[in-house]
């Protein structure tokens, strides 16, 4: 097995490019920059084009170096830039296409669901391998439509996913015996996902059709998406929403907005909260 020494420091800015290159001359294997010690990486969502990621005057830098090349850069780290710490850590090359399946495991949603990898599956399994498109039933929010579309699949007919991703809310509906509908904007989640229905033997139909070209009215409506996409979407929910509207991916301290957007249309039947996400379960009101 492979031996990597992980080395890494803090410097300034403006030193980063001789330190890169003195990790290049030794040998190192990539670069990572973070920010300084005790600060968290600041996330810019996709609609956020009024943000901009901190600009930090003080930097973390790592490469990864066999011992040899780990030993020159000591040597020239303490003759050069004598003024700066750095840290070693030893690490082994894992085989990352084998290790990264022990994070994904079989979720028993309720009796007679359970959704699995490829690798954990049992027979009557819905089969989701892990993959770019989103939605594997780990996270909070997905978890919880799914709950409720089984809670409610016996008074529905028709299911529109609005965010569809790997497909696993509308294969949760198909399985349950609806008539299955999923939209993304995303082409290869909307690939993914019509490969989920033939690896699972279910029909649905899953399309690039934007929101707003979606014709008719369903009576269960599901949308796993972030709040701020929610409220631009609200008109197009409330025209698409014959009944009940399950709507996740919502930060709790973001859930007054949608529900704001959806109202006086659709009220909340109820709201459940799971670590810093809600999910909403909204009908039409009478």
């Amino acid at each position: 097995m492979t031996h990597w020494i992980a080395l890494s420091l803090e410097a300034d800015r403006k030193e980063i490019p001789d330190l890169a290159r003195l990790f290049t001359e030794c040998g190192g294997n990539g670069f990572e920059e973070a920010p300084p010690a005790g600060i968290a990486p600041t996330l810019i969502q996709p609609w956020e084009a009024d943000r901009k990621a901190p600009t930090y005057t003080r930097v973390t830098l790592r490469t990864w170096l066999d011992e040899k090349g780990a030993a020159q850069a000591k040597n020239t780290l303490s003759a050069r830039f004598p003024h700066l710490e750095f840290h070693c850590e030893s690490v082994d090359e894992q085989d990352w296409s084998e290790i990264w399946k022990q994070h994904h495991h079989r979720i028993v949603v309720c009796e007679g669901l359970t959704i699995a990898p490829p690798w954990e599956a049992q027979p009557g399994d819905l089969i989701i391998p892990p993959g770019n498109a989103f939605g594997t039933g780990e996270h909070p929010s997905t978890f919880e439509c799914m709950r409720k579309i089984v809670a409610l699949a016996g008074s529905c007919t028709r299911c529109l996913d609005v965010g569809c991703g790997s497909g696993i809310l509308a294969l949760t509906a198909a399985r349950l015996g609806l008539q299955a509908v999923g939209i993304d904007i995303d082409k290869p989640s909307v690939r993914s996902a019509i490969e989920n229905a033939e690896r699972n033997g279910l029909a649905a139909d899953f399309s690039t059709t934007p929101l707003q070209s979606i014709p008719g009215a369903y009576d269960l409506v599901v949308a796993n998406l972030f709040a701020e996409v929610l409220t631009a979407l609200a008109p197009d929910l409330l025209r698409v929403t014959q009944k009940h509207l399950i709507l996740a991916g919502i930060l709790n301290e973001k859930a007054d907005w949608v529900i704001e957007a959806l109202s006086p249309d659709l009220a909340v039947q109820d709201c459940i909260e799971s670590g810093p996400w809600t999910c909403l379960h909204m009908v039409r009101a009478r």
